[in-house]
């Protein structure tokens, strides 16, 4: 995705890449929804593919539960998507080159989200603002944590040696996690 200023999200190599999973992986943990991340594969030819997500995260709007369920679950797969864009944008940026998240990126992101919002759940703007500012004003405190900086960066390394891992090897390598 690009704007008008030729800022993109685009990765710009492997390691990029290797980083944004990363980063995916780290945010969906610390907001307790790793269950959704079946296994990690940064050599998917479609960089959108890159994590395998459960079956719970595309069950959004299952005809068999309820309409309030339904809802519940489409808004729940929409935070996580909110999650992971974030995550991998924090990783990319603030951990892997050490800058802030620019004004633009965080714009390219935030229309992205809304987008995708509007296209989901027909959510009013005000309520996506403040979803996308709440999730990210709260991984970007978590990204800038050192240690947390160290355990991407590590991860990152690790999906680069290892090419795919697995939900129990992803879970392995984020127990550190705990202790942060």
């Amino acid at each position: 995705m690009e704007n008008s200023s030729n800022i993109s999200l685009k990765y710009k190599d492997e390691a990029d890449r290797a980083y944004g999973a990363s980063g995916m992986a780290v945010a969906v943990v610390v907001c307790n929804a790793e269950d959704l991340i079946v296994a990690i594969d940064i050599d998917a030819e479609d960089p959108a593919d890159m994590l395998e997500l459960s079956d719970r995260y595309y069950m959004a709007g299952n005809r068999a539960n309820s309409v309030s369920a339904a809802w519940q679950q489409i808004l729940s797969a929409l935070r996580a998507t909110l999650v992971m864009a974030t995550g991998n944008v924090m990783a990319r940026y603030m951990v892997e080159q050490r800058v802030p998240v620019s004004s633009d990126v965080r714009a390219l992101l935030r229309e992205a989200v809304i987008a995708d919002a509007a296209e989901t759940c027909q959510l009013e703007n005000d309520e996506i603002d403040e979803l996308f500012t709440s999730t990210f004003s709260y991984l970007q405190r978590v990204f800038s944590n050192r240690g947390i900086g160290q355990l991407t960066g590590d991860f990152a390394d690790l999906l680069r040696r290892q090419r795919r891992l697995t939900h129990s090897e992803m879970m392995q390598a984020m127990r550190p996690l705990a202790q942060l």
